[in-house]
């Protein structure tokens, strides 16, 4: 059931184009996270976009950790420059947490596995890094 503390990754298959806004998938973006609805309820669903864009596995991850990332700071994104609530984190250009860190990738392992990730933006460092993860 839906709440406020989980997101839904749908990930489509090779060959499924998604439209969004008049944009077309693995053309004018790579995934995208949204939410059903405009306001913060216990019932609204979040959710993250992750069409096949032909990517390797590493590749899935990074893209994954991105809007994974921007999903949990602004669940509900604001369009445009000026980000309203309940959006958490956004430029005055309008990117957000990941956006500022694109093709800045890493590696984390848990459970025994290493997967690829990308950084994210945090204030505290004014640059791209993984922030505190430890693996369980």
């Amino acid at each position: 059931a839906a709440d406020l503390n989980t997101l839904y990754m749908v990930y489509f298959p090779p060959g499924i184009s998604i439209t969004v806004d008049g944009l077309k998938s693995c053309v004018a973006f790579g995934a995208y996270h949204e939410a059903v609805s405009s306001t913060i309820t216990p019932s609204n669903i979040f959710y993250g976009i992750m069409p096949d864009c032909g990517e390797s596995f590493s590749g899935m991850t990074s893209v994954s950790s991105h809007e994974f990332a921007e999903a949990i700071t602004d669940a509900i994104p604001t369009p445009g420059t000026h980000p309203a609530f309940p959006q958490a984190w956004n430029t005055a250009q309008g990117s957000e947490i990941g956006d500022l860190c694109e093709g800045h990738n890493t590696t984390l392992t848990g459970g025994g596995q290493t997967y690829t990730v990308q950084e994210i933006f945090t204030n505290s460092t004014n640059a791209c890094a993984t922030g505190t993860f430890t693996s369980p």
